[in-house]
């Protein structure tokens, strides 16, 4: 086993992104699509495609944020024939690029560096926007997610759909830095997350018999509410169509938007 130490979860992908470009790993060592979509990225995948597919008509230009490797766009090509991807280093964008590559999607599928606060296309405006698991990404501050909405919102067309993914509602990263085993399962029984519990613990296997390689980040998550997320929205002309549980896609009531727990959302929101 081999532990790294990091600053920001981004630069977990760009080093797994050289090492597979080097020949070190396989895509299929990539973890959250970043390779082979299988098992909750695949899942994932299939939820935000059913949140979106009814709105497909009005799509004539979809952004990926964070595309990975370009899983979502690519669920989307039989509907959009104007599809683009961003980023963050030259190391990912060239793995993604080979992986469009060989599925023969590489001409449907424009990719290039960039991040959720600098994205170069020259292209304007945008029907659909897509930013899944982005903004929890350690390193991620309060400016810089509305410095982000801020881009998304000049880029948007009117009308135009935001579906922000996967958004802790409170902060996760309470159990990386508390010492007590039995807190850490107390914390996640609390929140009701068995399913982020047995992960842990197997996480834990892993790293006790395993010889991946295992990043520590310095750094925390962006977490936020639902009602304080959805007042940053509609500062930047955004508002909420929809919310929905990540991890089983179902929608959150008015109701159950003020109950702040240890979950991640997903945002279906449309441009004023």
């Amino acid at each position: 086993m081999a532990i790294r130490k990091v600053n920001k979860a981004s630069e977990i992908y760009k080093d797994l992104a050289i090492r597979v470009n080097n020949g070190e790993l396989k895509n299929s060592d990539f973890i959250n699509g970043r390779g082979s979509s299988k098992g909750l990225t695949r899942k994932r995948i299939q939820y935000v495609k059913r949140n979106l597919i009814s709105y497909r008509k009005s799509f004539k230009s979809i952004l990926d944020v964070g595309c990975g490797d370009g899983s979502f766009l690519v669920e989307f090509v039989e509907f959009c024939n104007d599809l683009y991807g961003v980023l963050p280093s030259e190391s990912e964008v060239n793995l993604t690029r080979s992986i469009l590559k060989n599925k023969k999607l590489d001409k449907s599928i424009k990719v290039i560096k960039g991040s959720t606060t600098e994205i170069n296309f020259k292209k304007k405006k945008y029907d659909c926007i897509i930013c899944n698991g982005v903004f929890l990404i350690h390193g991620f501050t309060l400016e810089i997610v509305e410095e982000s909405l801020e881009i998304f919102s000049k880029l948007q067309s009117k009308n135009g759909l935001l579906y922000i993914g996967e958004q802790p509602e409170i902060e996760e990263d309470y159990y990386r830095r508390e010492k007590s085993i039995l807190k850490k399962i107390i914390y996640f029984i609390k929140g009701k997350n068995i399913k982020s519990l047995i992960l842990i613990v197997y996480h834990y296997f892993l790293r006790l018999f395993s010889k991946r390689i295992f990043y520590r980040l310095s750094e925390n998550m962006f977490s936020i509410p639902i009602n304080e997320f959805e007042k940053i929205l509609n500062k930047y002309d955004y508002v909420i169509v929809k919310v929905f549980e990540s991890s089983t896609n179902k929608i959150i009531s008015d109701n159950e938007k003020n109950k702040k727990m240890l979950r991640r959302v997903d945002y279906l929101c449309r441009k004023k």
